[in-house]
């Protein structure tokens, strides 16, 4: 038998061999034509029921392998819709990673910057006279008083916005202590008009 074969066409050879040793021991039946002696018409029997037999183990065969390749479809679909969700996880992580790369690129220059400064860093003052001189030289109005090239107008200094500081500071611990006086002494003088006789 040739294993080499598919199923299906040692299915088709072996019953093509079954047909030609039917028909062969159907004309040895035949009085007329009688060919063949007593054992070689046994051994055509023999024959066929062996490759009947053949054919039976084949029909297993192929039965067997029918399931196996449904499995292996419902298998193939399976793998697909796998294959489709790792696409959607890989485009996703693309995305991801596109967004982190350009994220971790702003902040190391973020970071760049912060270490510049820090190695040149600027009072505020400096920082409000050029703001000041920024604001001049741009400004659409200025006070009747005010001259080009007066860059002291308006400017604060270190010591001016301390000073505003502090004048809020103490303006809302005073603020505070007088709404706690009046609360102390609204009660009392709420106490005191109960007891009193009419």
């Amino acid at each position: 038998m040739s294993f080499h074969l598919s199923t299906k066409e040692r299915l088709l050879l072996l019953v093509d061999d079954m047909e030609l040793i039917a028909k062969e021991l159907i004309d040895n039946l035949a009085p007329k034509h009688q060919k063949t002696s007593t054992a070689e018409h046994t051994a055509l029997v023999d024959l066929l029921v062996a490759k009947d037999e053949e054919f039976r183990k084949t029909l297993e065969l192929a039965d067997e392998q029918a399931k196996i390749e449904q499995k292996m479809d419902e298998l193939r679909a399976k793998v697909d819709i796998q294959d489709r969700e790792i696409q959607k996880l890989q485009k996703s992580l693309k995305e991801a990673e596109h967004i982190l790369s350009t994220a971790i690129f702003q902040a190391r220059q973020k970071l760049a910057s912060i270490n510049q400064a820090n190695k040149r860093p600027v009072s505020s003052e400096e920082l409000i006279k050029y703001a000041h001189r920024i604001s001049s030289a741009n400004a659409v109005s200025a006070p009747l008083t005010w001259c080009i090239g007066e860059f002291s107008y308006g400017m604060p200094g270190d010591y001016n916005i301390k000073l505003f500081c502090y004048r809020n500071f103490v303006k809302e611990i005073m603020n505070e202590t007088i709404m706690k006086t009046e609360r102390q002494f609204g009660n009392r003088d709420h106490y005191s008009h109960k007891k009193r006789p009419t």
